[in-house]
């Protein structure tokens, strides 16, 4: 066996031909008999570059979409005309099942045939699909406004900005995990990782306003030995669900709405109501 450009096609003694770059050899097979005699036979070879697969990453995404590899930008700038395989490792021998939808990051890889049937070497192509921020919205002062001059701290972890919502209406301006709220309503948060994937809050604050009491009473006499009823005319108008709690200078407390009181000894008598919603 012979090779007329072993640059280009080399054998060996059993007739393996091996391309070795690019262009036209002659292989010639020689056959020399006891007396001397021979004959030949010659094959023309020509061998061809590899295909060029220019590998352009795609672009990043957020869970659950999914990543096209047999997208055209993935490939572009690569030679004309190739066919396409996709594999999972780096020797190119286990096939992708579905390029069209890859639904987790890693390194996949890309081999391209010519219309003569010559493949590439394989081409790596990163993906990345970034998961989705989780995290609670938490109130540590509570639920409950008490006035409409009072005020409570609503806070959420898990993004690296958010946004916050009341009643499904984002509230301009604040994009810090911390929120100062003045009204009643349903609080919601969007949270944005640093990869800019967005995600609601796990949960929502409902937050309710009540008004706050005003105590008020009167009493119908004030002679010693007799009882003396404290009427309670308090204010407590949308507060909600309140208690009281009477208490005077001699030690007498009560906690009913309209306490008497029996006094056996002439003097000043100081008495508090206390309202509490």
């Amino acid at each position: 066996w012979s090779s007329s450009n072993p640059a280009i096609v080399s054998v060996d003694s059993g007739g393996v031909i091996t391309g070795v770059s690019a262009g036209t050899a002659t292989i010639t097979y020689t056959v020399i008999s006891i007396g001397g005699c021979t004959a030949s036979a010659t094959s023309v070879i020509t061998i061809g570059n590899k295909p060029r697969v220019i590998i352009t990453d795609p672009a990043a995404v957020c869970m659950p979409a999914t990543v096209d590899l047999t997208a055209t930008s993935v490939t572009a700038g690569s030679d004309q005309g190739l066919i396409y395989s996709y594999y999972t490792d780096a020797a190119a021998t286990n096939l992708l099942a579905n390029p069209a939808a890859i639904a987790a990051s890693g390194t996949y890889y890309i081999k391209g045939m010519s219309s003569a049937g010559i493949v590439s070497d394989p081409a790596p192509v990163a993906v990345t699909i970034n998961a989705l921020p989780s995290g609670n919205i938490t109130a540590a002062q509570g639920t409950v406004l008490c006035g409409t001059a009072a005020t409570l701290g609503l806070s959420v972890t898990g993004g690296n900005t958010y946004a916050w919502f009341k009643n499904g209406i984002a509230i301009s301006g604040i994009t810090g995990n911390q929120l100062t709220v003045t009204g009643a309503g349903v609080y919601t948060a969007s949270l944005i990782s640093a990869a800019g994937c967005e995600a609601a809050a796990d949960n929502t604050i409902t937050i309710t306003l009540i008004q706050d009491p005003k105590a008020a009473f009167n009493y119908d006499s004030y002679c010693i030995n007799n009882p003396i009823f404290f009427n309670n005319i308090s204010v407590t108008t949308g507060s909600g669900q309140v208690s009281y709690r009477w208490s005077d200078n001699t030690g007498k407390n009560s906690t009913v709405s309209t306490p008497s009181f029996t006094y056996t000894q002439p003097g000043n008598v100081s008495m508090k109501l206390k309202v509490i919603s």
